[in-house]
């Protein structure tokens, strides 16, 4: 069997990635899962006000976290959806 040649395959990735996106799902998961760099010590660090003094004053008080889960299994089978 032939490989498909790469505009074929190009023109298939854009409708896929467009019809992702009009799907919101994924785009909704991604500012969820990055809220905390929008506030407080993550907007800092993005503006680059914060330093490696304020930083471990943070992490300091805040002790230790909680992890949360990627949710690797949600996004794989999102994306199955559209391919």
């Amino acid at each position: 069997m032939p490989y498909p040649r790469p505009r074929a395959v190009t023109r298939q990735s854009r409708r896929w990635l467009d019809t992702i996106r009009a799907d919101g799902r994924l785009d909704a998961f991604v500012k969820n899962r990055y809220r905390s760099w929008d506030t407080g010590i993550g907007k800092d660090i993005e503006r680059g006000r914060a330093n490696f003094k304020t930083l471990e004053k943070y992490t300091l008080s805040r002790g230790e976290p909680v992890n949360e889960s990627g949710r690797q299994e949600f996004l794989e089978n999102l994306i199955n959806e559209f391919i």
